[in-house]
């Protein structure tokens, strides 16, 4: 029942994105004349067919994953209902995991099953490479994937995301707020102020007033250079005309993520969320005064 299924790419195999397009909207997941729309998108966004009715929030992901699986002949892994076997999971893989979108899932006699949410060719040589020729694919959805990961190295990766800099570059970290050469250099200093009170307790004390109203006086200068570049950039800065917008190849421009951090504030989620889906990217860029963040939220 588990074949190797065909070598071409997904969509390719099923005819192209209309293809899919057209075993969704049979499934009843979209309707007809939503095709169209979204290979316009596909083609402005420089995405998937897939990606771009996931985006618009059509289609699940799981829902994506399961017409692949049928059109392909391929098997579909629910790794919520049925998680991996855990004795094939090798931590050492685990950035590969996510890198590639596959977790090993059963062994089927000496048949190796990986689910993956993209069966290319690339991924078959990857797995073919690691596993063996008696490899096997089953289509799972993305997210399946990553909470799959995120729940079997939880420990791990939240180690990771706190330590890992501070492991790695500890001189690039924010764990360890004073280094050694500023101890060295506050022990050295410490050790002079004292001895230039042993030695003439009227000047040191002179000369600690005068370096505090040099420190006082040089802040105060700072926070008027900042304060004068902040005005000065509020009248600054490229502003395009809609033409230029209009112009402008939407595929080709960069990508934005926004974090945004949450504490004890779940009665702001809806609003902020509501107030993040009304931002108009690349609009923003043709706006005049400047958008200021979440200000209506």
């Amino acid at each position: 029942m588990l074949e190797s299924g065909s070598a071409a790419e997904p969509v390719e195999a099923l005819g192209g994105s209309a293809r899919l397009g057209e075993r969704l909207a049979q499934r009843g997941l979209i309707a007809a004349d939503q095709i169209q729309p979204t290979l316009h998108l596909q083609e402005r966004w420089g995405c998937r067919f897939g990606e771009a009715l996931i985006a618009q929030g059509r289609i699940k992901p799981v829902e994506l994953a399961e017409t692949l699986a049928d059109a392909l002949g391929l098997p579909f892994a629910d790794l919520i209902a049925d998680p991996p076997d855990e004795s094939l999971i090798d931590p050492r893989e685990r950035d590969s995991y996510l890198a590639n979108l596959f977790l090993p899932w059963h062994k089927i006699g000496e048949a190796l099953v990986v689910a993956c949410a993209d069966p290319s060719p690339e991924l078959r040589r990857f797995v073919t490479r690691l596993y063996g020729a008696q490899t096997r694919i089953a289509i799972t959805g993305k997210f399946d994937i990553i909470w799959t990961v995120q729940r079997l190295f939880r420990d791990r990766l939240s180690h990771d995301a706190s330590l890992r800099l501070d492991e790695r570059s500890p001189e690039f970290s924010a764990r360890r707020v004073v280094t050694k050469a500023q101890i060295l250099l506050g022990v050295a200093a410490g050790l002079a102020i004292l001895a230039g009170f042993l030695v003439s307790p009227a000047l040191a004390a002179a000369t600690c007033i005068l370096l505090l109203a040099a420190f006082y006086g040089a802040n105060i200068v700072l926070r008027l250079l900042l304060f004068g570049a902040a005005f000065i950039a509020r009248s600054t800065g490229h502003r395009v005309t809609e033409a230029e917008l209009a112009a402008l190849d939407v595929a080709s421009l960069p990508v934005y993520s926004i974090l945004v951090p949450l504490y004890r504030e779940a009665h702001m989620i809806a609003r902020i969320a509501a107030a993040l889906m009304r931002l108009d990217y690349p609009g923003i860029m043709a706006q005049t005064p400047p958008t200021r963040g979440l200000v209506n939220a």
